[in-house]
């Protein structure tokens, strides 16, 4: 799959863990774990995301903004749009 880092922070942002969706002991992006997370729960915890405000759970490193940010950062959103619509329309919902 071309440009995983969108959906890997798609899930990351989404609090999904990293064993959820890599390969094993790397941050590789496992797309056959990570279509199996396709479902209703994604579109749910989507719809249920709130950026603002101040939350009190605890974020793993890669969850971070920081890390996030730098993840898609040298992803060009018209590159995005060019291989998939829907592709993205999720780099644009996460950015």
């Amino acid at each position: 799959m071309k440009m995983p880092r969108v959906l890997q922070a798609l899930f990351y942002m989404l609090r999904f863990s990293r064993e959820e969706i890599c390969e094993r002991d790397t941050n590789k992006l496992d797309f056959k774990k990570a279509k199996q997370l396709i479902s209703e729960d994604l579109f749910e915890k989507m719809a249920k995301y709130n950026p603002l405000g101040q939350s009190e759970e605890e974020y793993k490193e890669y969850q971070k903004l920081g890390f996030l940010k730098k993840t898609i950062e040298s992803v060009e959103e018209e590159k995005v749009d060019e291989y998939s619509i829907i592709l993205g329309r999720i780099h644009r919902w996460i950015t």
